[in-house]
């Protein structure tokens, strides 16, 4: 996978998501769009004793099928809404479960990442 889209976006064909998907477009490049709200998935949970063995999260829910897709990935585009000054706790949620490509080899090192912001002022 070149390019994988992640939306923290609650809200359907939101403003986030068509950005995200707009800039995954213009890449030219092969993409998956992800939305977090969509999926029924959880926080790190700190089993590092698990993961730090394979760099992959051992958490079995919605979100476990992407992970693979991501840590592969050419590049990400990552998006969120500010709610409450922040990223949404979706965001937030899958953040903390990144954790798992850090412990032996950083696979996510050096991988370019477009990050977005959208609100209001």
């Amino acid at each position: 996978m070149a390019i994988v889209g992640i939306s923290g976006s609650p809200i359907s064909n939101s403003n986030t998501d068509r950005i995200t998907k707009a800039i995954l477009e213009k890449s030219g490049k092969e993409s998956k769009f992800i939305k977090l709200s969509s999926l029924k998935f959880f926080p790190c949970r700190g089993c590092g004793h698990l993961c730090a063995t394979t760099a992959m999260c051992g958490r079995k829910d919605e979100l476990h099928p992407y992970l693979k897709d991501i840590r592969d990935a050419e590049a990400l585009v990552i998006s969120s809404p500010r709610h409450h000054g922040n990223m949404t706790a979706w965001m937030f949620s899958f953040f903390s479960r990144l954790w798992c490509f850090l412990h032996e080899n950083n696979s996510l090192r050096g991988k370019p990442v477009v990050f977005v912001g959208v609100g209001i002022r």
